[in-house]
């Protein structure tokens, strides 16, 4: 008797990109949308204003930028904030940091870092820094206003193990969204022979039989899919390659 097992199976999927994506609350900039941006500017002044006199008076000490990284701002991923002070640098300086989301003060964010769960997507993030050396203290000073991104789904490679040929072919696809967003599952290609794709679940099905070897070759390769239904999805394929063996009758 004549039997057809899997040889290898290999899954490699690709982010192609990753978008801010759109229709949500905080899509426009805080300050745009109902004034607190400008509430939060007028408090940074005037506590830079309540500095001390003798603090304030002839001091050199200014930040020139607040820079935040890293490029890619998803939900999963701690922000960093770094100032840069004019030249010349002091010998001894310090900073604090001030972090909003959504021109929101994070209270328990005083360090450069903004750890992951304190934002999600589409939120608008910034960070204010002042700098004291000795008696100097700068002014606060404000970053840019930076949005975190949609995150391309994860998806999970398994072990595919062998199965006879004629049978049916299984594959559950086992993915994961850090947005918490609702997945969708599509097939690519081939489109005409017989692979069936849950959109929901993942699970893909294939009744596969020495014809369809025969027409598409020992070495078949599925592409796939899956999105978050707010941007690009991840894609990737499924690569089987097939290999002729001959079962010995037992004497």
């Amino acid at each position: 008797m004549k039997r057809i097992k899997v040889f290898s199976v290999a899954l490699a999927l690709l982010v192609l990109a990753a978008c801010g994506g759109s229709g949500s609350n905080d899509q426009a900039k805080p300050e745009e949308k109902t004034g607190i941006g400008r509430i939060a500017a007028e408090r940074a002044s005037e506590e830079s204003r309540a500095v001390s006199p003798k603090a304030a008076s002839g001091t050199s000490l200014r930040i020139s930028a607040v820079r935040i990284s890293p490029a890619d701002l998803f939900a999963n991923v701690d922000l960093n904030a770094e100032a840069q002070v004019v030249p010349p640098v002091p010998e001894t300086i310090d900073f604090e940091y001030r972090w909003f989301v959504t021109n929101r003060e994070v209270a328990d964010a005083a360090g450069p870092t903004l750890a992951a769960g304190n934002f999600r997507k589409h939120q608008w993030v910034f960070c204010e820094a002042r700098a004291t050396s000795g008696k100097k203290v700068s002014d606060w000073l404000k970053s840019d206003f930076v949005r975190i991104a949609n995150s391309p789904p994860q998806v999970e490679s398994i072990r595919v193990e062998n199965f006879t040929i004629p049978g049916q072919f299984r594959y559950q696809i086992k993915a994961s969204d850090i947005d918490n967003d609702e997945l969708t599952y599509e097939l690519i290609s081939p489109l005409d022979a017989g692979i069936e794709l849950d959109k929901k679940s993942g699970l893909l099905t294939w009744q596969i039989d020495d014809k369809t070897i025969e027409r598409l070759g020992e070495t078949i390769v599925i592409s796939l899919s899956v999105g978050d239904n707010d941007c690009q999805p991840t894609t990737g394929t499924l690569t089987l390659r097939f290999q002729k063996t001959i079962a010995t009758k037992s004497p």
